[in-house]
């Protein structure tokens, strides 16, 4: 290794003359060693920052990476390999090569032969005589992510002269690196006009697919809205109608700037992608007004539709971006655009109803071929949304319950404009969750709900789910919403309003888990908190439900949530929500509900319940706490009458729950308790709490992390007496001590099990 440090070192240094020497002194077996590719990790080369980071390279690529010509020439001379593949050299600091680049990876270009690096550094001098020594022009990098040929090194990194002179030189234009990207694709990218220029006229195929997302040149220069790029691609012959992966054209990706090009050299406005998309309905998505106008001047087919059913008036309304939203649709409309059904059954003009968009909604209303019908539910549903964004339930207060119940008014006189024939709304069955109200038939009975907010709220929700259908998911975002709204309104009444309200929504929930779980979470996570507010422990049924959820988005939790410490906490609507949280509310409001210790049919399914759970190791993601851990403490988020509670303990451990499990400091649940300082009102539940540990097996001997015993952190007299009481070890706990205290090897010696047993003493 000496020998190829002193060489390293002679090349870097560029003297020609100390690196003849050298070679000059070793014998044939050496030499090749030397020359040959090597790790070079030398301290010294570090300490002196000759070299940033080890690689494994050759000293000919060295020398040519550093532009010493006279190195380059020694070394062949001495029968380097010309094709040899190396690392590029790492400087320790960053090297600026071309125009504008300041990135030292540029340097590196993974690994390759010395005529890509002379390629990489622009060094022309390099380039030229390792081509008349015979280099491979179009010999390219080996590595598998960075497979790069000369030819696009040169253009990547900015050296015009290296690029030009490798295609002179015969260089095959139309070789790709390991994306399938060839050079003419890197030159659409970067906007390098002379260099297009220079590949198409020596034979770049303008039509050449990328490996990766089979994008052409075109596509590329749409994208980067390269206009001078597109027009000579055009008129080099360019394919307008080639597709990529997802089955989309260069039209799909074009600007309204672009578009009319593309259309003048015969693109298909009607081209689907893979989902059976059109230019149009993207345009519309997109709220792309003059690419809209451009296509349906061109005869764009303004019905189509996608896999989903969408047409582009669809899309148009379903952008929650409004900008020319208003001017898409009256383009779509003017266009004989027509008010069809998507796969899910909704209508545009009920999309239009259901986003609130309500200019859209007045136009929409006036085309010929929507029925009466179809206009008073367009203008109800309308309503129901614009009253949902409720932020008071004061009728005279709230602009949006007020602008809502307008348009249930238009609605119902629709409805009743012709006397002899009223169109009356189909009878649904009235949800518990709605308060068990009826939808208002006549005018006169909505005039009697005009100044009651919470009234017109479920007015909304009755609306909403006639018309889109109950257990629609699309129910549940209002009713989260709404729900939310009465618990910050008061404490009481709104409260009980909104149990119901997210007891429903856990239901639809429930029956689309794999679309709705993260809704399911947190439905369930605001309803034990609540409960938990209002004090509502007395309905067992509802105690079980929930407890049954718990267990079934436990067995149905997404894979890409990962494992538990993820799976008991989830982001959802930016608000981080527990799933454990919420397990652990339902558990103590059972137990405040069966405060006797009685034994009936819900305490044994309560069990059975509990014993599923158990399966799915619930834990804490702060500190990896068990729920027997919770049971034995209090947090500020428990409500103090409720914990600690030695009946939670009691039933956590009759679960099957492990009684000397740890959390990350290596407390087991009696550390927890002894460090228990309650009220004088709950004194009382220390030395219950840790009988019912120690009848379930606790050891009081136990360490944690710091090597504490549960006597060690006890903070008040009853918790000492109690583990004073004992002091006396049973024999196991004896010997477990006896084998840590005189350091008797056990580890491999032992069954798994004492091994963790003697570790824990």
């Amino acid at each position: 290794m000496e020998n190829s440090t002193e060489v390293l070192k002679a090349v870097i240094s560029g003297n020609a003359a100390q690196l003849n020497e050298i070679l000059q002194s070793l014998n044939s077996t050496e030499r090749v060693s030397v020359l040959a590719a090597q790790d070079y990790t030398d301290e010294a080369l570090k300490r002196e920052k000759i070299i940033g980071i080890p690689c494994k390279t050759t000293p000919l690529i060295v020398a040519v990476q550093s532009g010493n010509l006279d190195c380059v020439k020694l070394l062949l001379n001495y029968k380097a390999d010309i094709e040899a593949q190396g690392e590029g050299f790492r400087y320790p600091e960053f090297v600026r090569l071309g125009d504008g680049y300041l990135e030292s990876d540029l340097v590196c270009m993974g690994t390759g032969p010395p005529l890509l690096f002379a390629a990489a550094n622009g060094h022309l001098d390099i380039l030229s005589y390792l081509f008349e020594q015979g280099a491979n022009v179009n010999a390219s990098s080996s590595s598998d992510d960075m497979w790069n040929t000369p030819l696009i090194v040169a253009l990547k990194t900015g050296y015009i002269d290296a690029f030009t002179f490798l295609i002179d030189k015969g260089a095959d234009v139309n070789l790709p690196d390991y994306q399938g990207y060839t050079a003419l694709h890197y030159a659409v990218k970067s906007e390098n006009f002379d260099a297009l220029s220079c590949l198409v006229h020596n034979g770049a195929d303008v039509n050449l697919f990328t490996s990766m997302y089979k994008h052409t040149p075109l596509m590329l220069a749409c994208q980067s809205h390269n206009m001078d790029a597109i027009n000579f691609l055009l008129n080099k012959g360019a394919n307008v109608n080639l597709q990529d992966r997802n089955g989309q054209s260069a039209l799909h990706f074009a600007s309204s700037d672009i578009c009319y090009w593309l259309i003048q050299n015969l693109a298909d406005v009607n081209m689907c992608d893979n989902h059976n998309c059109t230019p149009l309905m993207l345009a519309s998505r997109n709220s792309d007004f003059k690419k809209v106008a451009m296509l349906i001047e061109n005869g764009a087919k303004v019905d189509l539709q996608d896999v989903d059913g969408n047409t582009a008036l669809h899309h148009a309304v379903n952008n929650p971006v409004l900008h020319y939203t208003r001017e898409i649709c009256l383009a779509l409309l003017t266009a004989k655009a027509s008010n069809l059904c998507n796969s899910q059954g909704w209508t545009p003009l009920l999309l239009a109803s259901k986003n609130c968009i309500e200019s859209v909604v007045q136009k929409f209303s006036k085309q010929p071929e929507v029925t009466k019908e179809q206009k008073a539910n367009a203008l109800e549903l309308l309503g129901a949304s614009v009253c949902l964004k409720s932020g008071t339930f004061a009728y005279y207060k709230d602009i949006h319950l007020a602008k809502g119940f307008n348009y249930f008014k238009r609605g119902m006189k629709e409805r009743f404009a012709d006397a002899s024939h009223p169109l009356l709304k189909q009878q649904v069955e009235p949800a518990e969750a709605y308060q068990n109200r009826r939808e208002c038939q006549t005018l006169e009975e909505l005039v009697e709900i005009q100044f009651d907010g919470v009234a017109i709220i479920m007015e909304s929700f009755a609306i909403r789910e006639r018309i889109i259908g109950a257990n629609n998911v699309e129910l549940l975002k209002p009713i989260e919403h709404i729900a939310e709204r009465f618990c910050r309104s008061a404490p009481g009444h709104f409260y009980r309003l909104s149990i119901p309200l997210y007891r429903y929504a856990t239901k639809i929930a429930q029956g689309r888990i794999e679309e709705c779980f993260e809704s399911a979470v947190s439905c369930l996570w605001h309803l034990t908190d609540v409960l938990y507010e209002c004090k509502q422990y007395s309905d067992r049924e509802l105690l079980l439900e929930l407890l049954e959820l718990t267990v079934f988005l436990c067995e149905n939790w997404p894979d890409y949530y990962g494992h538990y410490q993820s799976v008991w906490h989830i982001e959802y609507d930016d608000k981080k929500v527990s799933l454990f949280d919420s397990v652990e509310a339902v558990i103590h409001m059972i137990t405040k509900n069966l405060q006797n210790g009685e034994e009936d049919e819900t305490y044994w399914n309560v069990l059975v319940l509990l014993r599923k759970l158990l399966r799915h190791n619930p834990r804490c993601r702060n500190d990896n706490a068990t729920l027997l851990h919770f049971g034995t403490y209090s947090t500020e988020e428990i409500i103090t009458d409720i914990v600690p509670s030695a009946d939670t303990v009691k039933l956590l451990l009759n679960a099957g729950f492990n009684v000397n499990a740890i959390d990350c400091d290596g407390d087991t649940p009696l550390h927890s308790a002894a460090r228990l300082e309650p009220g004088d009102d709950l004194i009382h539940q220390v030395p219950e709490i840790m009988k019912a540990l120690f009848y379930g097996g606790a050891h009081h001997d136990f360490v944690n992390n710091d090597g504490k015993t549960p006597m060690d952190v006890a903070e008040t007299d009853e918790a000492r007496m109690i583990l004073s009481e004992r002091r006396k070890l049973e024999l196991k706990c004896i010997n477990a001590r006896a084998v840590k205290k005189f350091g008797i090897p056990y580890l491999g010696e032992v069954p798994k099990t004492l091994e963790k047993y003697i570790s824990m003493h």
